[in-house]
Parts: C-alpha cells; sequence; structure tokens
C-alpha cells in the first residue's frame, strides 16, 4: 500500500480512496476483495488500474 484515506465531505458524499501496487490485476483484485470492511460488507470496492503522470518532489 502506498498510501490510504478518505475525503472530508459529509458522510453521504464521502469516499475513500488506497492507492497500492500490485503483480498484476489478478493480485490486486485479490487484495482489494480481502479487505476486512469490503468483506464484512461495509464498504464497496471497485479497481482501477492508475498510472502515475506527475509527482512532487519528497
Amino acid at each position: 500500500m502506498i498510501f490510504a484515506g478518505k475525503t472530508t465531505e459529509p458522510l453521504d458524499t464521502t469516499f475513500g480512496l488506497v492507492v497500492f501496487e500490485a503483480e498484476n490485476e489478478t493480485v490486486a483484485r485479490q487484495f482489494m476483495e480481502s479487505d476486512p470492511a469490503v468483506v464484512a460488507g461495509v464498504m464497496s470496492a471497485t479497481l482501477h488500474p492508475y498510472a502515475l503522470a506527475l509527482q512532487r518532489k519528497p
């Protein structure tokens, strides 16, 4: 996992975001679907492949 968090909007519009690196889509999907909150049905998850375009210097 690179980072995880959620927006600070009101509860009915907030959402979380987790950015992680995975070997391939199968591994990424397994990671996503094994999240305890997803398994418990508290949250839903959608997988979106992502490519970094810009990053600030540390």
